[in-house]
């Protein structure tokens, strides 16, 4: 009787591994199939989404390719969170994080006009963005209200 039990265990510790690898590879297919595709990079589809991937290459693909970086457009909420899905890609930068994406779309000439400073350096202050903020307004002392800016970017995607 033991010999039995000890071969069934034995099978059973090398079959295991096996099941487990074709249960994930019937999971993937499936997936593959449904047009998810996990574990996958999926490219930005504007330039709002480049920025807010902060991929410095896509961005300057999109600029040069004529995208306005002003435009308010739609973004995956995997790419900022599922309440921010309105947002136009200078935005999206400024949730990014990366100084040297907001500079390089100010050198590409996608910044915008002066009027858009103070809501984008409110919107660096209330991420708490402290080299942006430095960056787009090294001497502004002017108050904003964080929390309005991010409710009016919230609404737009309700």
């Amino acid at each position: 009787m033991t010999v039995v039990r000890q071969s069934t265990v034995a099978v059973a510790v090398v079959l295991a591994p096996l099941g487990a690898a074709m249960s994930l590879l019937l999971v993937f297919t499936v997936g593959e199939l449904s047009g998810v595709r996990l574990f996958s990079y999926q490219a930005p589809s504007n330039l709002a989404e480049a920025a807010g991937m902060g991929s410095l290459p896509e961005v300057l693909r999109f600029i040069r390719e004529g995208a306005d970086s002003t435009r308010v457009e739609n973004v995956r909420p995997d790419i900022i969170s599922s309440e921010i899905t309105k947002v136009t890609a200078l935005e999206a930068a400024i949730w990014a994080r990366r100084v040297q994406l907001v500079r390089l779309m100010e050198r590409e000439g996608a910044f915008g006009g002066e009027a858009d400073r103070p809501h984008l350096v409110c919107l660096a202050r209330a991420l708490q963005v402290v080299e942006i903020v430095e960056y787009l307004a090294p001497h502004d002392t002017a108050e904003c209200d964080p929390d309005q800016v991010i409710a009016q970017i919230v609404a737009r995607g309700r």
